[in-house]
């Protein structure tokens, strides 16, 4: 239940999951991962081979879903919801490259929410081929924050950015979304 309040004082690395607090304190510097698991981000369109083993793609984004009366993301901690990049496709037998996968699924519901650190739901690079191809990078992935009140502090961002073209670094099919609702409004 969301009886409890947890203060993290150390890096995390999560499955796709959903989390019940009262409270949540990122510590400064902590950053919370959840695991690549295509259950929110598409994966890379094929896996890269380096001969003679083939590779799988690159999983696309997991999604986390935070429940709490207050969230605390310090400085310098972040939440992200990110992907591996396909760039290390770049030296393999593989002559059409492979697009980056995208990224994963950051939801906070809380009733208030401070932000000095980032939520982060990046897509992943894209990678190039032997052959001299490259393919665009991941679409961003989601950030959702629903409550009665954020406030953003020092350098608090949220970030849901398409990943690069590796060798071009042009911008990938889309950006994500952010979205802070509360009180029955949205805003993008």
């Amino acid at each position: 239940g969301g009886e409890r309040d947890c203060v993290l004082r150390q890096n995390s690395i999560v499955s796709s999951d959903s989390f019940y607090f009262r409270s949540l304190t990122l510590a400064e510097n902590i950053q919370i991962d959840v695991i690549p698991d295509s259950s929110a981000g598409f994966p890379a369109n094929r896996p890269c081979h380096i001969d003679p083993i083939p590779m799988t793609a690159p999983l696309g984004g997991g999604s986390i879903y935070i429940y709490a009366e207050h969230v605390l993301v310090s400085q310098g901690a972040r939440i992200t919801a990110s992907v591996e990049n396909s760039s290390h496709c770049q030296l393999n037998s593989n002559d059409r490259g492979v697009y980056g996968a995208s990224g994963g699924d950051v939801f906070i519901i809380a009733n208030q929410v401070e932000l000095a650190g980032e939520l982060v739901a990046n897509g992943g690079e894209g990678g190039g081929a032997s052959g001299g191809g490259t393919q665009p990078g991941g679409a961003g992935g989601s950030v959702q924050v629903y409550t009665q009140l954020i406030i953003f502090r020092d350098s608090g961002r949220i970030l849901s950015q398409g990943g690069r073209i590796s060798e071009a670094s042009q911008s990938g099919p889309g950006a994500g979304r952010a979205n802070l609702g509360g009180a029955g409004a949205g805003r993008n």
